[in-house]
């Protein structure tokens, strides 16, 4: 379930909420954010962290793409970063003598209760993704404001890797550049996504995130709508499969908002689950088996609009194939949209259409 909005308890107020009941009350300070790599899925390092016989915890879990889980709070210390001190020396967990990168580490006090642990989905080796890097950085920002932290690479926002550079030397990842991602960090303007604008290419990086769209449509359902418990999953679907064939995930999610009304439109209700009046004024409508089948559909109509066969990758081509309706789409349209603006008069009939794409973008922005 997503968690209430309470920040004053050391709860992130944009994190979905998965308590684990591993950790110490309270803390010593903070004097450092330390990144994972969690060497596995972000709904499986969720459960295993929640396993009541696993010693190990962390406060947070990244997705690749970019949602959020909190499972410890801020005010409390998690079980992800431990040392111990023995004889003059730190041992790690399995009671051998390591020698730490981290310079502020304080004799004799478990590094866990002075720092904030933060994993991500995937494996040391994977590169993250824009949409896991911006999720990081908001939570970054957030964390810096809470608990007065200005980052520094090697500081005050270090790897697993600087406490235990024997059992975790890769952790999380030489992709990690902590100099770039702290400066980043310290200036909220920097990787600020300001969402989609009438010039904004549908094939392009993501204009804005997941977490507040979810939370948007969240608002938006009645408290009986049949999609309540669902809205997380549905918006997934977007920032699962757009980056693969360059979409922008975040203006096809937006454009799924506003054609269905947050999800409360008759062409949304189960069964025809219809994420953007395709086919409505050409074949009557379709209907789609799953949310991840009309999720794909819609971006393969988005790319066969922006894209030729011949300007199409071989991802991409799969894609516009997912859309049952891409033979019925006229040679005229076919790489007639390059940017949202484009999409007036030709997705739908009515000129102010991008515009009102626009409009709710900044509405799910601001009311974030």
């Amino acid at each position: 379930m997503l968690m209430p909005r309470r920040e004053q308890d050391g709860w992130c107020p944009f994190a979905e909420h998965a308590p684990s009941t591993r950790y110490w009350l309270g803390n010593r300070g903070r004097r450092a954010v330390v990144l994972h790599s969690a060497e596995g899925s972000y709904r499986g390092t969720i459960a295993w962290l929640q396993n009541g016989s696993v010693q190990v915890s962390a406060h947070f879990v990244v997705s690749r793409s970019g949602q959020i889980a909190q499972l410890i709070s801020t005010d409390d210390s998690a079980w992800a970063n431990g040392l111990a001190w023995q004889n003059g020396g730190w041992v790690n967990a399995r009671g051998v003598a390591v020698r730490p990168r981290w310079p502020g580490l304080t004799p004799g006090v478990n590094p866990n209760w002075q720092t904030i642990s933060i994993e991500h989905e995937g494996s040391h080796r994977d590169p993250w993704p824009e949409a896991m890097r911006n999720a990081t950085l908001r939570l970054l920002r957030w964390l810096g404001v809470r608990h007065s932290l200005r980052y520094s690479g090697g500081q005050t926002l270090i790897g697993h890797g600087d406490l235990d550079p024997l059992d975790r030397p890769n952790c999380p990842g030489h992709h990690v550049d902590f100099d770039r991602l702290a400066e980043a960090a310290n200036d909220p303007t920097t990787g600020v996504a300001q969402g989609v604008q009438q010039e904004s290419p549908i094939c392009g990086p993501a204009s804005g995130e997941l977490e507040p769209t979810v939370r948007y449509v969240e608002r938006q359902l009645g408290p009986t709508s049949e999609y309540r418990r669902d809205v997380a999953t549905i918006m997934g679907y977007y920032w699962q499969h757009a980056p693969a064939v360059g979409v922008d995930p975040f203006l096809a999610a937006v454009q799924c908002v506003h054609e269905t009304g947050s999800l409360q439109s008759q062409w949304a209700a189960r069964p025809r689950r219809n994420p953007a009046g395709l086919g409505v004024h050409d074949e009557g409508g379709l209907s789609f088996p799953s949310w991840e089948v009309a999720v794909q559909a819609h971006l393969g109509q988005l790319l066969a609009f922006a894209l030729s066969d011949e300007a199409a990758t071989p991802a991409q081509r799969v894609m516009m194939e997912r859309n049952p309706r891409f033979g019925r789409i006229s040679p005229s349209m076919r790489g007639s949209v390059q940017q949202l603006g484009d999409l007036s008069g030709r997705w739908a009939p009515d000129p102010e259409y991008a515009a009102k794409m626009v409009a709710r973008s900044q509405a799910i922005l601001q009311a974030f």
